[in-house]
């Protein structure tokens, strides 16, 4: 991020993320904070958590006592104490902390409980609208999202800027050599379609494998990337035989040849504050099958085949075609490049920086 010499002011970052396996939302904090100039910020996170090893380069300091929602309510507040302005990333921030900017990427735990555990619902429903009327300014990655967040949290419209998601321009179509490597790696000796999900509901995994058992094509095996546990969760009433391979966790470095090596890429969730996984697909010249609803749809209707997440019948017609017609909805080098440039990280990092240091 460039910055002329002068005009660097110092804010203080919240980095309970550092503690995390990178997700959406983390990945979000990552790619941002790894863009800021170093003597720019100062990355706060707990200091007897154990670190992830997704975050290289991005240091940080650890302070405080305590982990998870004890550190970020309790500790980080009286660390950071409102010398400096505070930037919460990740959707949650510490109440105490007035000089605070958060980045609230949706409000699904709070409009739709079904796709949380209770507890974890009645905590968001609680403290978040204490979050975002006491925060003194609110980022969020969409105009969906900037509509969710006033109605739900009744916040005014002139507190939220939207500033988007990325992708990295580590996302780019991968030669054959690479693509081997990882294919030999996870143990992928067919052609695959491939999805990224983590055990959500609201990921609407289940209706994706229901619609490829249906399919009965041998040819493919619908690869299943992400912290998933036992396919159990799924029901027993979905047969899958070996026409799925669940892959569990992916590695950063990995997920480029990943992307590259499949035959088309599925990702159907029920609703997506912004949804990074289609727009890194797609930067990879992979075909994308993705919802046509929320937040996801303004990025997505430019390069990808739209499905209704909750009729399994489209999905399942929309995977057919897919397979059947190479040319359909097919990514050009151009249309690579062109999201890559549209969807800089880069860009949306300068203007992060620029909208919190207004408040430093």
């Amino acid at each position: 991020m460039s910055i002329r010499k002068g005009e660097i002011k110092m804010i203080e970052i919240n980095g309970r993320f550092m503690t995390q396996k990178m997700t959406g939302v983390q990945r979000y904090a990552y790619e941002i904070v790894s863009r800021f100039e170093r003597q720019s910020y100062k990355l706060l996170y707990p200091k007897n958590a154990t670190l992830q090893t997704d975050y290289q380069g991005v240091a940080g300091i650890g302070v405080g006592f305590g982990s998870g929602y004890l550190w970020e309510q309790v500790s980080l507040p009286v660390t950071s104490a409102n010398k400096k302005v505070l930037w919460s990333p990740c959707n949650m921030g510490p109440v105490m902390s007035r000089n605070q900017i958060v980045t609230i990427h949706d409000v699904f735990s709070i409009e739709n409980p079904e796709w949380v555990s209770s507890n974890f619902h009645r905590w968001y429903k609680f403290i978040l609208p204490i979050l975002a009327q006491r925060s003194r300014k609110i980022i969020t990655v969409s105009e969906y999202s900037k509509m969710r967040i006033i109605e739900t949290l009744k916040i005014d419209e002139s507190k939220i800027k939207v500033l988007g998601n990325g992708v990295s321009e580590n996302f780019y179509r991968r030669d054959s050599e690479e693509i081997k490597r990882v294919r030999i790696k996870y143990n992928l000796e067919k052609d695959y379609i491939l999805t990224l999900s983590s055990i959500e509901k609201r990921k609407n995994l289940s209706r994706i494998l229901e619609a490829w058992a249906s399919i009965k094509n041998e040819k493919y095996q619908m690869v299943v990337a992400g912290g998933l546990g036992s396919k159990k969760v799924f029901g027993e009433s979905i047969d899958l035989g070996d026409t799925a391979k669940f892959i569990g966790y992916v590695e950063e470095a990995d997920l480029p040849a990943l992307y590259s090596g499949a035959s088309a890429f599925i990702y159907a969730p029920l609703a997506e504050g912004f949804g990074i996984p289609p727009l890194e697909a797609a930067a990879c010249g992979t075909r994308v099958i993705t919802s046509n609803n929320t937040g996801i749809l303004e990025h997505a209707q430019e390069y990808a085949c739209l499905v209704d997440p909750y009729d399994v019948n489209d999905i399942k017609d929309k995977l057919n075609d897919i397979l059947a017609n190479p040319s359909i909805c097919s990514i050009t080098e151009d249309m690579s490049q062109r999201l890559r440039k549209k969807y800089s990280w880069e860009a949306i990092s300068e203007g992060t920086f620029k909208e919190i240091s207004e408040y430093a």
